[in-house]
């Protein structure tokens, strides 16, 4: 049988094994989600004519990513602020 403070060890890296494991699932979640929004405004722009957007098509873009990256930053911040690591 090994010594004790070697299975403590053990649990402890196991631990954060798991931990660190449950950000990366959160953050692949999350990125896949900016993924699906990109889609969704490259359709959405892609469909519109140019009358209908005219000149603001950049600053609706610009717009959008920007709201994004907003989200994106704060999500990841929460991410990391929740998953405690040792």
């Amino acid at each position: 049988m090994p010594p004790l403070f070697v299975s403590q060890e053990v649990k402890e890296i196991l631990c954060y094994a798991v931990s660190w494991n449950s950000v990366r699932k959160d953050v692949h979640t999350r990125l896949q989600a900016f993924d699906a929004w990109r889609q969704v405004v490259e359709v959405i722009l892609s469909g519109c004519t140019e009358e209908a957007v005219g000149d603001q098509r950049v600053t609706v873009i610009i717009d959008i990513l920007n709201s994004l990256i907003k989200k994106v930053v704060k999500s990841y911040i929460t991410i990391f602020h929740t998953h405690t690591l040792l």
